[in-house]
């Protein structure tokens, strides 16, 4: 019997297009907007699987300054078919994202299509994210509107990859007997 829990599940062959992606990224970069100054941070992604035909998207950054944490993210990316359409589907810490956007090799855009956020905080009208992958080098650009600020650059940063790793170790639920996923 396989133990979930020492091998790591192959990669989806719906997920493969995506799969440069996979490991944690580490690096710094920089940020604006409006209602705060210019700001410098440090920040962590990391892109997994677990053998299905998505890979699980993680996101942390905090300020490269006192290292308060700013801002955390977690999400889906999917290929919908073999034409480079990707699907992401990012929750935020106040709302979510449904972005679109197309594989070029490692080169992704990414355009919001739908945004959602909560009462009581600037709303986020429109999000472009571009990612630009070169070996173990990750850049990327971050354009918003909200709806008190026209179309923008908000972040961008290089990250590099610290971690490869062809997937997670997957816990056996032992009331279950099967991969906890």
């Amino acid at each position: 019997m396989l133990d979930m829990r020492h091998e790591p599940h192959p990669l989806h062959p719906s997920a493969e297009p995506l799969g440069f992606l996979i490991g944690t990224w580490r690096g710094r970069g920089s940020g604006v907007f409006h209602s705060v100054d210019d700001f410098l941070f440090e920040e962590e992604i990391t892109f997994s699987h677990i053998g299905r035909p998505w890979l699980l998207y993680q996101q942390r950054a905090w300020s490269a300054a006192d290292q308060a944490p700013l801002h955390t993210e977690v999400g889906f990316w999917r290929m919908v078919d073999g034409d480079g359409i990707v699907n992401a589907f990012i929750a935020l810490t106040a709302g979510v994202d449904f972005s679109e956007g197309r594989l070029a090799g490692t080169s992704l855009e990414l355009t919001s299509r739908l945004t959602a956020m909560a009462d009581g905080v600037e709303q986020v009208l429109h999000l472009t994210r571009e990612y630009l992958v070169e070996s173990d080098t990750l850049d990327y650009l971050v354009m918003m509107e909200t709806d008190e600020q026209p179309r923008v650059r908000h972040l961008e940063a290089r990250l590099h990859r610290v971690v490869w790793a062809p997937g997670p170790k997957v816990s056996t639920n032992p009331l279950r007997g099967r991969p906890d996923v």
